[in-house]
């Protein structure tokens, strides 16, 4: 009885899985939280089957720009096409003073993205993680 139980729960979470494909994931996006501290924009692109994601986040006057990098798109299997099954984008920065990775999924209309940064520069600061609404 558990294993069909746990049978039909990976089947409906399998089959209700949104496949975006990668050209979905493009496009300028902002953080719907317009007081953040941390990341304020995204901007996705495609070149030929790479994608790039260049960030911004706060900071005073304007936003500081981390650069544009390219990312690792995933998909729900080895045998998926991935320009029409991609699920989720990830992407590191190496700043010097400590090294950030960004995973991003497809939410509807929204992208879902968690910003993971650790420090490296033995300044003493806490690694912390940070979860975002981009629209």
């Amino acid at each position: 009885m558990k294993r069909l139980f746990t049978a039909i729960l990976l089947f409906l979470l399998v089959s209700t899985t949104a496949y975006a494909g990668l050209s979905q994931f493009v496009g300028n996006w902002r953080n719907v939280d317009r007081k953040t501290r941390g990341l304020t924009r995204l901007n996705i692109s495609l070149r030929g089957q790479s994608a790039f994601v260049q960030a911004f986040g706060k900071a005073h006057p304007k936003e500081n720009d981390l650069g544009k990098k390219m990312a690792h798109a995933f998909a729900p299997n080895a045998g998926a096409n991935m320009q029409q099954k991609a699920i989720a984008l990830t992407v590191r920065w190496d700043h010097g003073f400590g090294k950030r990775l960004v995973t991003i999924r497809l939410a509807g209309r929204s992208l879902s993205v968690i910003e993971y940064m650790r420090f490296t520069d033995r300044s003493g600061r806490t690694n912390y993680t940070n979860k975002y609404r981009f629209v």
